[in-house]
């Protein structure tokens, strides 16, 4: 499933940038990246996020053309283990790409401008149809 996969290591830190494509299922946009950003907030320990809090984290991102959204999670103060994803889905020829990276706090948060600056150089063609 993987397209891409980067594992960036700081010291103990530890954080994993990666690039899959599934197949877009019908339904209302808004709705599927709702449902993503929801799973994604549970895998950094939030959980029960109403709907107006799940919005404020949700960001308008473009990647080569296609309008899509980029979101910053964080783990709650009182998690064991504090961890963060930052990630960016967008619907392109019939697919969803997610680009997403996961690890210790610190470090992914050091990588922002190095993922928005891989999300800016992003190439959609015909091969990744």
């Amino acid at each position: 499933m993987r397209k891409a996969a980067f594992r960036v290591v700081d010291g103990d830190a530890e954080a994993e940038f990666t690039v899959i494509d599934l197949p877009a299922s019908g339904g209302e946009q808004v709705t599927q990246v709702e449902a993503n950003i929801r799973r994604w907030a549970g895998q950094v320990g939030l959980a029960d996020l109403d709907a107006e809090t799940l919005q404020k984290m949700i960001e308008s991102i473009t990647i080569d053309g296609s309008e899509g959204s980029y979101a910053k999670l964080f783990s709650p103060a009182s998690a064991e283990r504090q961890l963060a994803i930052f990630g960016a889905m967008v619907v392109r020829d019939g697919k969803v790409w997610f680009f997403k990276m996961t690890g210790d706090v610190e470090l992914v948060k050091s990588q922002q401008d190095a993922i928005r600056g891989f999300l800016d150089s992003v190439k959609f063609s015909e091969a990744t149809q």
